[in-house]
């Protein structure tokens, strides 16, 4: 009787939990309360000192903050997370790509790249973008994800907030369509 009745426990304790974790997402993005835009105006003042330290310079500038995570496995997994900032400029139309460390703060410059070579290729519905970016003979030097809302937290691996406008700015330099959160939950 318990093998069955655990299962069955289990199904119904995850499936509430997912509806909680849904109502209080949806609650969240939806409030537009001031905590939230507290915190998003942190990170975000976060992201524009990181990236000061390569260029001092932001006046007009987008910036967007992405990741890539890359995990392998030669006898244990190991995974390495990799932390960017993009940062648009619409009137020389081309994106510098800032590395950084969250836990440190450590920034370098990336290098500059024109929209010809930075593939940007849309996931989820427009909820995550993937920007390919590429030398001049088209090899692939990195990738970058970028996400357009999210629950704003750091940890010693990333950065994350609502980054909702910024986002849809560089999509549209993409000519991608917009995100919006509200398609979504």
């Amino acid at each position: 009787m318990w093998v069955i009745a655990i299962p069955i426990v289990l199904i119904i304790l995850m499936t509430g939990y997912s509806f909680w974790m849904r109502k209080q997402g949806k609650e969240y993005f939806q409030a537009g309360n001031e905590q939230r835009l507290e915190e998003e105006q942190y990170f975000l003042g976060k992201m524009k000192e990181i990236a000061q330290k390569v260029q001092p310079n932001l006046d007009g500038k987008i910036i967007v903050n992405g990741q890539f995570i890359k995990s392998t496995k030669v006898g244990i997994k190991i995974t390495t997370y990799y932390s960017y900032i993009l940062l648009l400029d619409p009137a020389s139309k081309q994106i510098q790509v800032i590395h950084y460390n969250p836990e440190t703060e450590e920034a370098s410059d990336g290098g500059y790249f024109m929209k010809e070579q930075i593939e940007a290729v849309d996931l989820v519905k427009g909820a995550q973008t993937n920007y390919l970016f590429k030398d001049t003979a088209h090899k692939q030097l990195f990738s970058v994800q970028t996400i357009g809302s999210e629950f704003a937290q750091e940890d010693d691996y990333t950065i994350k907030y609502p980054q909702e406008e910024a986002y849809n700015k560089l999509r549209s330099f993409f000519d991608l369509p917009p995100f919006q959160i509200k398609n979504h939950l």
